[in-house]
Order: structure tokens, then sequence, then C-alpha cells
């Protein structure tokens, strides 16, 4: 089971926040070239505005310093303007002033003032900082280890589709770590992070599910030759990932008949269209196994 510390990325985002009266239109215009992605346009209209105070101005200066985006790359400066917006209670720029003191970016490493920064976002619903303060508890990093507030923390984010919380807390659940033991809900937890292309977690649940195929479990030898077949177990021959489909329609799993069928009927995944085998395995639905 990879059940990876979270890293937050440092990615941009503009919050698209009304422009305001004392502002003015210097702030809309700004914001449309964020939309545009011209950030060398952007950030000569928004660094006066973060002066001023604006902290849509200071976060998103923050955000372009940290990525080298319109600007040479300064993650002192990034840093400088996240504390701007963060002091004033801009979520996001909490987060990531945070996530520059877990990692060390722009100022000295600091997993402690990375939680207080944390616990501040995550106050106000950043899922984020929820998923990440989880990551801080499983690690003991600023904090005593304590999986079961890491537990608590995960199933914040999860619930809000975070993947990686998700795949976090569906980790804790098949070890048993800071929560009863539940495999299936484990694995629930990890479907939905894989469902939404969280490598880690597709092959956390082609893992779990391949171990409950090799013991003879029906069901799962239907999802092994799917998720087989979708690549979420690396690069395979086709053929042995319909083996696993082959089995499933044998043990009476009409969802592997049916996916035979149309396989073959159609010459789908690289497979040669068979006639004679697509029509047996239709014949084959409904019937019980052998």
């Amino acid at each position: 089971m990879k059940n990876k510390k979270s890293a937050a990325v440092l990615s941009f985002t503009a919050m698209l926040l009304a422009a305001s009266a004392s502002f003015g239109g210097t702030l809309e215009d700004g914001s449309a070239a964020l939309e545009r992605k011209d950030y060398k346009s952007a950030f000569p209209l928004l660094l006066p505005l973060a002066e001023k105070g604006s902290t849509f101005a200071q976060y998103n200066v923050g955000v372009m310093y940290a990525n080298g985006l319109g600007i040479e790359k300064n993650e002192k400066e990034a840093v400088k303007w996240y504390q701007k917006a963060a002091a004033q209670g801009e979520a996001d720029a909490q987060l990531n002033l945070g996530m520059m003191y877990s990692a060390g970016r722009g100022v000295e490493k600091d997993p402690k003032k990375a939680m207080e920064w944390y616990l501040r976002a995550a106050e106000q619903g950043n899922a984020s900082a929820q998923n990440n303060i989880g990551s801080l508890y499983f690690n003991g990093e600023g904090v005593q280890k304590d999986d079961r507030k890491a537990v608590e923390w995960y199933s914040k984010a999860a619930r809000q589709g975070v993947a990686m919380a998700q795949n976090s807390l569906g980790g804790m659940y098949v070890k048993g770590w800071g929560v009863e033991k539940d495999l299936n809900k484990g694995l629930d937890w990890i479907m939905k992070a894989a469902n939404q292309g969280l490598p880690v977690a597709r092959e956390n649940a082609f893992s779990i599910l391949y171990g409950e195929a090799k013991h003879g479990n029906p069901q799962a030898m239907h999802a092994v030759g799917t998720m087989c077949l979708r690549g979420w177990a690396g690069k395979q021959a086709p053929q042995d990932c319909m083996s696993w489909y082959e089995q499933a329609a044998g043990k009476g799993i009409d969802a592997s008949r049916d996916a035979l069928a149309q396989i073959y009927g159609k010459g789908l995944f690289g497979i040669d269209p068979d006639a004679k085998k697509a029509q047996y395995w239709k014949t084959q639905i409904g019937k019980k196994a052998e």
C-alpha cells in the first residue's frame, strides 16, 4: 500500500474577486490578464495594488513570484506577499505560506509554523490545508505523530473531494492505522481517488483487488481485468488482462461475459475481432457458473 506523504502543489489559481471601488479598473484589468494567463501584463498591474493592501493582488503576486510567472522566480518575495495576504485572512495564502514553511522554500523549513498556517486555512474550510494537516500528523512533522488525528483531518479533506486525502484515508482503513481496519471502506475511498485519476490511488486499488482476485474472488477478478485494460497496473498485454475476465466469466460474472462479448465483437483494446468468441460469450450471459 502506497500511502505517500501529501505534497500540495504551489499552483497558480486566480481567485477572481470582484474589483472593488477603492482599486477601480486596474484590479479588473489585472484579473482579466490573469484569466488570459498573460502574467507579464498582470504583474505590473497587480503589484501596486498589492502594495496598497489588496489581498487578491498580494496573493497572486505571491503565486507569480513562487512560480516565476511574468517575473523572475523569487521564493523569498513569494513568502513576503503570502504573509501579507495570509495576515488579512486569505485562506489560499495561508495554505501556500504553510507549504513554503513545510518545504523550506523562501524561508527556513519549519513544520510547526507550517501547521499554524494550515490550521488557519483549515478553519476556513480549505480542503488542501486539511489534507496537509493530516499528513503532518501521519508523519509526525511539527507535531507528535497521531494516526487518529491524521484520520480526522484526512476525512475532512476527503469529504471535500481531495484525491490525495481520499487515497490516504483509504490506506488508513486498509492498514487499520488510527481507525478500525476495514478493507471495504478503505478500498471505497481509494477508488474515489483512483477515479479522479490519481496514479498512486490506481496502483493501490489494483494491488488490493489483485490480491483478492488471486484468492478466488470473482468480483475482484472482473475489477482487475477492467483496471488492467485501462492501464492502472502499467502497460500489460491485453490478452493477459482478458484472462481475468475469462476467469470471472467462468465463475458466473455476467459483467465479464458481456465485456468479453463486446471486446471480441468490436476488436477493442488491441484484441483482434473474433465473431465466434463474441457470440459464445453472449450466449453465456445469464447462465449459472459450472
